[in-house]
């Protein structure tokens, strides 16, 4: 996914970012799929709902700190700079975790 956002974020084609961002769609469905599938299998029924609620809590401050930290650097280092960066991390997450 990281390689793919790189390609995306670097076009200047809104037609060719528009494919793109739609090929992302599966991958990002099938990563979904299957952390929800661990975690299900993984987790003992009585702890289930903790869990689940910590990770939604989880994602959701993560997502707002990094909306915050990349609106402040956006503005510094630019935005296709700001969206590079995302791919880099999404490319050493996937790397790192496989």
């Amino acid at each position: 996914m990281g390689v793919l956002l790189a390609l995306v974020f670097g076009m200047s084609l809104l037609w060719v970012t528009l494919l793109g961002m739609l090929a992302l769609g599966p991958p990002a469905v099938a990563v979904f799929a299957a952390v929800q599938s661990l975690l299900r299998r993984s987790v003992p029924d009585a702890t289930r709902g903790r869990v689940f609620g910590v990770l939604g809590t989880a994602q959701g401050v993560t997502a707002l700190l990094g909306m915050l930290v990349a609106s402040g650097l956006g503005e510094l280092v630019g935005l296709t700079r700001m969206l590079g960066v995302a791919a880099v991390m999404w490319f050493a997450a996937g790397a790192v975790g496989s």
